[in-house]
């Protein structure tokens, strides 16, 4: 208890000191004295291409070591992060869902836009793609196989084997269609590596959800029992870290194998904390995704970032607008999580992100307009839209083969800028 006070205390005091005196989003990382933040924050920083992007703040590497489930949005101020906030900083959910083609396409302009030196991989993708869609077959509505779990060991036992038997079938067709590869692309070259490993991790998560462990039941039930102990009389107060699910780690564990899949690799997430109206948000995405890093003073390297939502927060199944399907606070940390980024990322002023909850995935993207030479500050001067698509479920597999294009795309960009750099430097 007094080791997890002390560590509130640290990290409470680590946000007090990166943390700026107005509403703007932060710049280049700084590692100096508190005299010398000081004096960054009446500075205004500009990027490689004498960019405007607003006060700078620090920003620190997430220790590696910390549990993904204590990388949480947090404010200065008492319960969580609102949609109205983001409102009151005018940014908005688009009405409707944009089409996984319409919404790819406005990446791919924006990306080039700011690198007009990257390929555009058309034939590669399509390539890859096809590939996936035809010997990656296996499909399960997860849905469906929740609401019977307590249909009996039979039930469960039955539905285990079936589903053992797609994943074990696309396991051989991809072991054959291996053997018949170009082995000196690249993609071609490591691509049934990642599918083997995409395959083992669905085979783990299918069984773990099946059979969920007690453990996080149990050890709950101690620490309530003890904590109790050592307040007697005074009323116990649960935290979150508290009603955290076993299964939530498995999850997690399996969105960096979706990602690898697509030859996508994690970059170390960066706590980024800015004033956001009148709280101190401290924001930090689950998963991170980018470009390796430049030999520059600012650099717009990071692709996009995964924000993971425990449990089901979805309100509204029949409504394809988001702000009818999710809670708000989920909508308000996405929105902050895409808006603390903006400056660091590769489609600035522009930002992407991925929604993940459970084995459904949305993708979402943040457009800014900006004038040059325009300060991006809260609240911004035009309205600040988050396009996103429909919820795609990997474990089904016609949603997953309608992400493959977007997804292979950005993971070609990424192997190519990291392949430039090492050639460049």
């Amino acid at each position: 208890m007094e080791t997890s006070k002390k560590r509130k205390h640290e990290n409470e005091e680590q946000i007090e000191s990166s943390s700026i005196s107005g509403s703007s989003i932060m710049g280049e990382e700084s590692e100096t004295s508190d005299l010398q933040c000081s004096a960054k924050r009446k500075s205004i920083m500009r990027s490689s291409s004498e960019e405007q992007i607003g006060l700078s703040n620090s920003e620190e590497d997430d220790e590696t070591g910390k549990n993904f489930t204590e990388r949480r949005l947090t404010d200065g101020g008492t319960g969580t992060f609102q949609y109205r906030d983001l409102k009151n900083a005018n940014i908005f959910y688009s009405e409707k869902p944009d089409s996984i083609e319409e919404f790819m396409q406005d990446i791919k302009v924006d990306i080039l836009k700011n690198f007009p030196e990257i390929p555009d991989f058309e034939s590669s993708v399509r390539k890859l793609s096809s590939r996936t869609r035809y010997n990656l077959l296996f499909s399960f509505n997860l849905d469906n196989i929740l609401k019977h779990l307590d249909d009996g060991y039979a039930h469960k036992n039955y539905v285990e084997v079936e589903w053992m038997k797609q994943i074990r079938s696309d396991f051989v067709r991809a072991e054959q269609v291996d053997k018949a590869l170009n082995l000196t692309d690249m993609f071609d070259r490591n691509w049934f590596s990642a599918v083997k490993n995409f395959l083992i991790s669905t085979m783990s998560l299918i069984t773990t959800i099946l059979n969920p462990p007690d453990d996080g039941q149990s050890l709950h039930k101690y620490k309530k029992a003890r904590k109790k102990r050592k307040n007697k009389g005074r009323k116990l107060v649960e935290s979150a870290e508290s009603e955290q699910r076993p299964l939530q780690s498995v999850y997690h564990h399996y969105y960096t194998r979706i990602g690898e899949l697509f030859f996508l690799k994690q970059r170390a997430v960066v706590n980024r904390t800015f004033i956001f109206g009148d709280k101190r948000v401290s924001s930090v995405p689950d998963l991170a995704y980018g470009f390796a890093s430049r030999p520059v003073a600012v650099q717009k390297n990071v692709l996009f970032s995964v924000v993971e939502v425990e449990g089901k927060p979805v309100n509204n199944d029949m409504s394809e607008c988001l702000e009818d399907q999710l809670d708000s606070d989920v909508l308000g940390r996405v929105g902050s999580e895409l808006f603390a980024v903006v400056p660091h990322s590769v489609m600035f002023p522009n930002s992407l992100g991925i929604i993940c909850m459970g084995t459904k995935i949305i993708f979402v993207y943040l457009k800014i307009k900006r004038e040059p030479g325009e300060l991006l500050i809260l609240p911004l001067n035009s309205k600040g839209i988050i396009q996103y698509t429909r919820p795609f479920d990997i474990l089904k597999a016609q949603d997953r083969g309608d992400v493959c294009e977007i997804l292979y795309w950005l993971g070609c960009v990424q192997n190519h800028c990291d392949r430039e750099l090492l050639l460049t430097t």
